[in-house]
């Protein structure tokens, strides 16, 4: 079997949106920035260029901060989506993202108010909702070996035939999170019924056209960080006992603006419940690709620049026969807790050998970085920022691209100018 692939880190600025082509498999992770102009541009062209009316397969969304979903309602205009894969925040966690910004565009409320909807209106097939595992809990199924022990996929002619979806699932049901929604989000649990929408957990994988492998990761949000903001609301008599009550407040402007000072006193760090997804081609393979990263502007400083190794270089073009071509993407998950990266370790333990490119936790950021992950993904050659040219936030931070350059591997920032892609063909 061969297969042309291309992924790529397109040029949007502080956020992500990144798109892959598996042969006639096409994905999204994430679809958002602070830099909407960039953004609009980015998905325009892709949908010209590459789905060319043809429906998206597979849109993962890794969380639901606006800098990585605002261009949500842009990509899904005119544009079908066959399966959406998305961790669960509940309506709680929902209102807490909605008071991070108060004055964003009014369809993004309406998206966080009640993302199943949102999404079944704008004609998605299958949403799977992926449950956060709490921290040591849960089993590790025989059917999650590493990509390189994986039986080969079918041959040509029968994974044309005989594959009928192009998506073989094999993550198990999440009965716990089914039965929350049951209880707790109606709305939710009437579309469970007809199987469009799906609970599910981390552990397992999917395979897609039987040749590549999708691995998920993520974790449930401490109620410790929920106690303060729930305090704030009932000292303010604001009703959050009910759905209902909490989807009104998400969606009045004047509400949100009534309890923003309530997000000020909140241990605001949702991130570490990002959905982590690692990608790569399964069984024994061998290809020729290529990355390359296209950098529209001047490099003007050590953030700015498209690529670094040993030493800043204008320009940046691999042709190689790489024995692995795994992709880890990170969201904005932090690396930075000992017990959870423990967990994450495990999760990829089998995995981390065949990962060629890894895109870095929130944007590069120090407080998410864990310099132990360098000791675990040794064969890594690429490790991309998707960060602001001049974000105030200062990412990425010089010591966490130190840290990667000190041990002789390449780190990518892609912004607004730089634009990273891998490409080239496959076989097995």
């Amino acid at each position: 079997m061969k297969a042309n692939v291309k992924f790529e880190f397109n040029n949007v600025g502080q956020g992500l949106f990144y798109t892959g082509e598996i042969d006639d498999f096409n994905f999204v992770y994430d679809c958002g920035s602070w830099n909407e102009v960039f953004l609009k541009s980015a998905i325009r062209a892709y949908k010209k260029r590459e789905l060319q009316g043809k429906p998206l397969d597979l849109l993962i969304i890794s969380h639901l901060d606006s800098d990585h979903v605002n261009g949500l309602n842009d990509l899904l205009h005119d544009a079908k989506a066959n399966t959406v894969i998305l961790p669960y925040f509940n309506p709680l966690e929902r209102l807490i993202l909605a008071l991070q910004r108060i004055d964003l565009d009014e369809w993004y409320y309406d998206f966080l108010a009640d993302p199943i909807s949102f999404l079944i209106e704008r004609e998605v097939k299958r949403i799977i909702v992926i449950g956060g595992a709490e921290e040591g809990v849960g089993t590790f199924s025989d059917e999650t070996p590493p990509p390189a022990t994986m039986p080969p996929p079918p041959s040509e002619k029968s994974d044309r035939t005989d594959r009928g979806e192009k998506m073989d699932i094999r993550l198990p049901h999440d009965q716990n999170l089914l039965e929350f929604l049951k209880k707790n989000e109606p709305r939710i649990e009437k579309f469970t019924r007809g199987n469009i929408v799906q609970t599910r957990n981390h552990y397992g994988f999917i395979k897609v056209l039987g040749a590549w492998v999708f691995r998920f990761f993520n974790y449930k949000v401490s109620e410790t960080k929920l106690s303060n903001f729930k305090d704030c609301l009932t000292k303010k008599n604001i009703d959050f006992s009910s759905l209902d009550s909490i989807i009104r407040i998400i969606k009045d402007a004047c509400s949100r603006r009534k309890m923003k000072d309530c997000y000020r006193l909140l241990n605001k760090n949702l991130n570490d419940t990002s959905l982590v997804v690692y990608h790569g081609p399964v069984s024994r393979y061998k290809g020729v690709f290529r990355i390359h990263s296209d950098f529209l502007g001047k490099s003007v400083f050590y953030k700015y620049l498209n690529v670094m190794c040993l030493s800043p270089v204008p320009s940046y073009q691999l042709i190689s026969t790489f024995s692995h071509l795994g992709q880890l993407l990170t969201g904005d998950i932090s690396l930075n807790y000992k017990r959870k990266f423990g967990e994450f370790v495990k999760h990829y333990s089998t995995y981390f050998d065949t990962v060629l490119i890894f895109q870095l936790p929130h944007h590069g950021a120090k407080r998410s970085w864990n310099t132990n992950i360098l000791n675990e993904v040794k064969n890594c050659h690429l490790w991309i920022s998707s960060s602001g040219f001049s974000n105030r936030y200062g990412h990425p931070h010089i010591s966490v691209v130190s840290d990667i350059l000190n041990i002789g591997q390449c780190f990518a920032c892609n912004n607004e100018f730089n634009k990273v892609a891998i490409c080239g063909k496959i076989e097995w």
